[in-house]
């Protein structure tokens, strides 16, 4: 698919965002990331690494190649490859991939993506020749407040509540 993530003179620069879709979880909790792209040129295959902490995050099954892709095999073995039509794949906000995946603890973190240097099944091959250069964006995830922190917080506003009424 692409060798460097080494910008084709005259090309536009392929943005990579990872999006939680639904409201925030928390642990044992699962949501889905979407993980899309600004295309300025025609891409007629992708190939990319998710970096996620595991820690935090783990992944539920294998990732769902977005609609305008069909799956290929990904060498590295994370399902996240796909060839588009002959014609290639433009324009804003373009679904790649979207993954199932759990939260396993409270941390905050980033999840964030990347392209191995040396994998030529990664990167984003451009019609008719070349390669796009890539920026990923990361994606901040707060950490999920503990039950117990939520409790005393409460507590503590009747507290304050209480002796503002006393008064």
């Amino acid at each position: 698919v692409a060798t460097l993530p080494v910008a084709s003179v005259g090309h536009a620069l392929t943005t990579v965002r990872f999006v939680l879709a639904g409201p925030a979880v928390g642990v044992a909790g699962t949501t889905t990331l979407e993980i899309r792209a600004d295309l300025g040129s025609p891409v007629v295959c992708f190939g990319l690494d998710l970096v996620l902490d595991p820690a935090v995050f783990s992944a539920v099954g294998a990732p769902v190649i977005g609609p305008a892709w069909t799956g290929v095999f990904a060498p590295d073995g994370d399902g996240l490859a796909g060839l588009g039509p002959i014609t290639g794949v433009s324009g804003p906000d373009v679904l790649l991939a979207s993954l199932d995946v759990v939260r396993v603890s409270a941390s905050g973190t980033t999840i964030d993506g990347a392209v191995t240097p040396g994998d030529l099944t990664e990167g984003f091959a451009l019609l008719p020749s070349g390669f796009d250069a890539v920026a990923f964006v990361p994606t901040a995830v707060a950490p999920v407040p503990e039950p117990a922190t939520s409790l005393l917080v409460g507590l503590g506003l009747v507290v304050l509540g209480s002796a503002s009424a006393r008064r």
